[in-house]
């Protein structure tokens, strides 16, 4: 009997090891995960902003004692506010629009150290600090590796399409189209070969049908860019801009066109380019090689 109770004893003193060693190997996992907060001080009488390299996406707040605002005239700007001088010490979280997760605690102080904050200069080991975030609207792209791509079919995307448009002197075509997990980049160009200002309204992206039949109306599906780059207000006189735009991929038949149109602010200069299917079918798979 005695024996078989040191037994059972022993057994249990195992599970038990086996069962702390297992949670301290989770518990060091979960240390190597850890994101340190930004430690930051705020007052009810002064309004503390911080600088984002991007533009502000998401921010939860851990309390209703502390109040934020996305700054109208600047989306990448957030404004804080304490209630009260009895607000106790909270967090906040800021995901910006290329993913970018951030983890503040933030605490009551009569006279802050600071009441601006640039998280483009600060020195700290960012690794530790912050991290990313996936965005839904690119799926499973990583938001940073989507815009090296862009800014790489902006600044070394070659021209294989050659298809073009030129009406009022101005010429708008596309250069290429690339693919990667759902979604299409397309490189526009506009080029302004007149002596007036092109002022730039809008891009829009529309898929119609390829003929239309007597006495029905045109049916079109409008689709809205994700992501675009290089976009400006104006196209001065003999000026030439590219761009780049980020669809979702979307149903492709042969009895439909895709109009991609340039609207001029109160204007009638809008350009126009059809891209038939068979264009679209020759979209490039993007990787981080392909301008190398």
């Amino acid at each position: 009997m005695k024996t078989i109770l040191t037994t059972a004893a022993i057994y249990i003193i195992f599970i038990s090891s086996y069962g702390f060693s297992q949670e301290s190997v989770i518990d060091n996992k979960l240390e190597m995960a850890r994101i340190s907060p930004y430690d930051i001080e705020v007052t009810q009488n002064n309004t503390t902003h911080i600088l984002f390299s991007n533009s502000i996406k998401y921010v939860d707040l851990g309390s209703s004692e502390l109040i934020a605002q996305r700054v109208d005239v600047s989306n990448n700007v957030l404004r804080l506010k304490a209630v009260d001088s009895l607000m106790q010490p909270t967090n906040f979280t800021v995901i910006t629009s290329q993913g970018d997760y951030y983890s503040f605690g933030a605490r009551y102080s009569k006279n802050p150290k600071s009441l601006s904050y640039d998280l483009q200069k600060l020195k700290t080991n960012k690794d530790n600090y912050n991290t990313e975030a996936f965005i839904s609207d690119l799926g499973e792209l990583k938001p940073s590796l989507n815009q090296v791509f862009i800014q790489n079919i902006f600044k070394h995307g070659k021209n294989d399409l050659h298809l073009y448009q030129k009406d009022y002197q101005i010429k708008i075509g596309l250069k290429n189209i690339y693919t990667l997990k759902g979604k299409l980049y397309f490189h526009v160009f506009i080029e302004n070969h007149s002596n007036l200002s092109f002022m730039l309204d809008n891009f829009s992206f529309k898929v119609v049908d390829r003929k239309r039949v007597k006495n029905t109306t045109i049916q079109k599906i409008d689709l809205k860019p994700i992501r675009s780059y290089g976009m400006i207000d104006e196209i001065l006189p003999h000026q030439v801009v590219d761009m780049v735009f980020v669809l979702n991929q979307y149903p492709l038949s042969n009895k439909k066109l895709l109009l991609i149109q340039a609207h001029e602010v109160n204007g009638f200069r809008d350009q126009e380019l059809k891209v038939k299917t068979s264009d679209i079918l020759k979209a490039k798979q993007l990787s981080k090689f392909s301008f190398k």
